[in-house]
């Protein structure tokens, strides 16, 4: 708790300062141990996508409880970043495994419901992540296995 309060005074003194979008990226990693190898791998790998698909004022890495995570604010419409954000989360690879949170200059969230696009489908089955999340319905270390088998599916292409 005490580390997202500090992540949300983060964010909204970038929001003061800047007047501009905030994005904030962290892997959907189950368990206290968020912080490894494949999330660091996937977050390095999804930086250099942002940074060559979005206007970039200003970056922050960061390792924590939350496991690695990247804060940035950008310039250009936010309707604009937030589409690009959803096509990054929808067409790479590595895209599904993240959240990728998009704020306007008064740290309001931007969702994909405001847009008019559909909700995020759960990793392991139709429903809707949110249900499976809020539900439990799935066991955490079919998560993990499915996260580090894209992974690794992912290393793989990459490496070919």
């Amino acid at each position: 708790m005490e580390e997202r309060e500090g992540r949300v005074e983060g964010l909204r003194i970038l929001s003061e300062e800047y007047k501009r979008t905030v994005i904030f990226i962290r892997v959907n990693y189950p368990t206290v141990n968020k912080n490894n190898h494949v999330t660091r791998n996937i977050i390095k790998e999804i930086k250099r996508v942002i940074e060559k698909n979005i206007e970039i004022l200003y970056v922050k890495y960061n390792e924590s409880l939350e496991g690695p995570t990247l804060t940035y604010v950008a310039e250009g419409d936010i309707k604009d970043i937030k589409i690009k954000t959803i096509n990054i989360e929808e067409s790479h690879p590595l895209g599904r495994l993240l959240d990728i949170d998009v704020y306007d200059r008064s740290l309001n969230q931007i969702s994909r419901k405001d847009l008019g696009i559909n909700p995020r489908k759960c990793y392991l089955c139709d429903e809707t992540a949110a249900v499976c999340v809020r539900s439990k319905r799935h066991k955490t270390e079919d998560i993990i296995n499915y996260i580090e088998e894209r992974y690794k599916q992912y290393e793989k292409f990459r490496n070919y």
